[in-house]
């Protein structure tokens, strides 16, 4: 039972990189567009 609950604990890891990087990369890509649209 210990190797599922740390692979659950890799995958919250994971998952919290995830979203953070995607919280980076939103507001990059919506400034990208609007440069372009001036």
């Amino acid at each position: 039972m210990l190797n599922t609950r740390h692979g659950t604990q890799f995958l919250d890891k994971v998952l919290e990189s995830i979203l953070s990087f995607k919280l980076l990369i939103f507001p990059i890509e919506s400034i990208k567009k609007h440069m372009l649209r001036s």
